[in-house]
């Protein structure tokens, strides 16, 4: 018998001490009788075990997978408030020499060509948020374009804050915004008046009548010299009427 073999025997004399023959057919039917229950009993078990084995590898399976999605989808998900952007803001404070100044951010820009009475037309329009009304202290980021604006108050060309720098102080000069929108009225118009009363003085020279001429002429001479004086007028207000940012 090797070793770690189980005896088969001893099975068979039990048989035959209860009234069967050593090694008769009774004792080896008997025998084999409960090596196979035996082996039912053990198949039967080891089955219940590889079923609660497996049921709970599933479950462990399962609560990983959830786990590992749960961590996926976090990781997915931008932060809320990212500290580069936060650590690469300027510390701005801004002073204004009038009321009303505020500090604007250009927050988009919307460009496109658009259909006027069957024309078209291109157009640029920019969407601004209010960062802060002077005096005030704020942090900006310094990749954004800004302007300085108010109630009243003449906005001024756009400006980016200087780079490398931690902290920046920027002072508006205030102009009217009621004396630049005049600028910009009368250089519109004396452009036109401009443009007709040279046309007119030119015009009157084709014609005839003297009477005619003169009237046309001295109409020409009017309209050019009261646009010449809208011009001369309207072009400081308007190119010299913006508010101008300093930074420091």
């Amino acid at each position: 018998m090797l070793l770690g073999e189980r005896p088969v025997r001893p099975c068979v004399e039990r048989s035959a001490a209860e009234g069967n023959a050593p090694g008769g057919k009774a004792g080896e039917a008997l025998c084999g009788a409960k090596r196979s229950g035996a082996k039912r009993s053990w198949g039967k078990g080891l089955t219940g075990f590889s079923g609660r084995a497996l049921s709970l590898r599933v479950i462990f399976l399962a609560v990983a997978l959830s786990g590992i999605a749960g961590v996926a989808r976090a990781d997915d998900a931008p932060p809320a408030n990212p500290p580069d952007a936060a650590e690469k803001r300027i510390d701005v404070s801004v002073d204004a020499d009038g009321p009303g100044a505020t500090i604007e951010r250009r927050a988009n820009t919307v460009e496109g060509w658009q259909t006027t009475l069957g024309i078209p037309v291109y157009s640029a329009t920019q969407q601004w948020e209010p960062s802060c009304v002077a005096p005030c202290r704020v942090k900006l980021d310094p990749n954004s374009t800004y302007r300085a604006t108010g109630d009243g108050v003449a906005a001024s060309s756009t400006f980016t804050l200087p780079s490398g720098k931690g902290a920046v102080s920027l002072h508006v000069h205030t102009r009217s915004a009621f004396l630049h929108d005049a600028g910009i009225g009368l250089t519109t118009f004396g452009a036109i008046f401009t443009v007709v009363g040279g046309v007119s003085s030119l015009y009157a020279k084709n014609i005839t009548s003297t009477d005619a001429e003169a009237t046309v002429r001295g109409f020409g001479l009017t309209i050019l010299i009261t646009g010449a004086v809208f011009l001369a007028v309207g072009l400081p207000l308007w190119l010299g009427g913006k508010s101008v940012v300093t930074a420091e």
